[in-house]
């Protein structure tokens, strides 16, 4: 059986299809009209008592603010108003006056005195916590900002090739450290000392270095009997010794680092307690032959380190009396401030031109010391 096509059916069927679909959709649309009718006629009512209940809330809006009761509200809002305008008015200004000062050298001077000394203390109390302190130079205090900031825990052995024999700072670490006043009088001991760590002579080392401590502290505060070593060298450092702004920061890097002293060199040890391979770095196990066990690279370069803070706190940094080294990192607080972000966001061309000199004046003034000054690395004394 074979199905018509369009084209073989008659005319008359194919018209008839279309005006089956127009009434169809007529009567649709008819459909939708009535449904939609009820809710277009609710919208409409809806609209129309809102222009009411907005109409009436003018009327009224109005009627009350002729009244004393509306007169009066409306002008302490205006007051209220010209006051906050006038608040705006002064706290522009005052913002501006602040951030024309901490563009200023003397603004910038500041925003550098409180990095130093809130960098200084964040340094020092890692260093209480490492048990190994580091000259006072801008690598080793990136490196420990680093490390605070990444929440990495101590590497002794990393710190310890930092600055021992054969590391970049080894050079100009001997050459300040044997310049320092403070240690004169044991420069050949310590000269001594030194080659034994580049021969690898640990035991020699540790043992030459320990009396270098006691002695200078001794120098410093004098022979107090019946005081041990570290409570002489707290009472040296609470003392009420002039100094400048720099002695204090420095201090507040080194002194922590000296904790060391009392709470592990000259602790309180039983000899009885204490094994004859014990690798404790203690003066009176050491000192008095009760152990063999603390000639070690750490122990010899960690010794080496107070006697670096005891220096640095008495006479500033080593690396100034260096002709080796040059303290010339001008970023480091810029970058690691705790309020260095800030003082970036303030900071504009004309204070920016201020800094590149900025950490070399800082080094040299950290030299001054009771009024003997400590020139710069160019002309570093020898």
């Amino acid at each position: 059986m074979s199905v018509p096509t369009l084209e073989a059916m008659p005319i008359d069927e194919q018209a008839d299809e279309p005006e089956s679909s127009l009434e169809e959709s007529a009567l649709r649309t008819d459909n939708l009209a009535g449904a939609l009718t009820p809710a277009l006629q609710t919208m409409i009512g809806f609209v129309e008592r809102a222009k009411n209940r907005a109409r009436a809330f003018a009327d009224s809006y109005e009627r009350w603010s002729e009244t004393p009761q509306g007169k009066s509200v409306l002008k302490t809002a205006a007051e209220i108003h010209q006051f906050a305008q006038s608040a705006q008015l002064a706290l522009d200004q005052s913002a501006e006056r602040v951030r024309t000062w901490a563009e200023s050298p003397a603004g910038q001077r500041v925003f550098d005195g409180l990095d130093v000394m809130m960098v200084a203390r964040e340094i020092g109390d890692f260093y209480a916590r490492a048990g190994i302190y580091r000259p006072l130079d801008a690598t080793f205090l990136r490196d420990v900002l680093e490390q605070v900031e990444a929440h990495a825990p101590h590497d002794l052995r990393r710190s310890v090739d930092s600055v021992a024999p054969a590391s970049a700072a080894w050079t100009w670490i001997c050459e300040g450290l044997l310049a320092s006043p403070s240690l004169a009088r044991w420069k050949d001991q310590l000269a001594e000392a030194l080659d034994c760590m580049e021969d690898e002579r640990w035991h020699a080392s540790v043992s030459t270095l320990l009396p270098i401590i006691e002695g200078v502290i001794a120098e410093k505060s004098g022979v107090l009997e019946n005081m041990r070593v570290g409570r002489r060298l707290e009472q040296l450092l609470d003392s009420d010794q002039e100094g400048t702004p720099d002695d204090l920061i420095v201090g507040m890097v080194t002194y922590p680092a000296l904790k060391v002293i009392d709470a592990e060199i000259f602790a309180k040890r039983g000899f009885a307690t204490t094994a004859p391979d014990d690798p404790g770095l203690n003066r009176h196990t050491i000192l008095h032959g009760v152990t063999g066990g603390f000639g070690t690279r750490e122990n010899a370069v960690r010794v080496l380190m107070v006697i670096i803070a005891l220096a640095e706190t008495f006479d500033g940094p080593v690396g100034l009396r260096a002709s080796t080294h040059e303290m010339t990192d001008a970023t480091l607080m810029r970058d690691f401030g705790p309020i260095a972000k800030a003082r970036r966001r303030a900071a504009t061309g004309a204070a920016t031109a201020a800094y590149p000199t900025r950490s070399a004046d800082y080094a040299g003034s950290m030299g001054q010391r009771n009024g003997a000054a400590i020139r710069a690395p160019q002309s570093a004394v020898k």
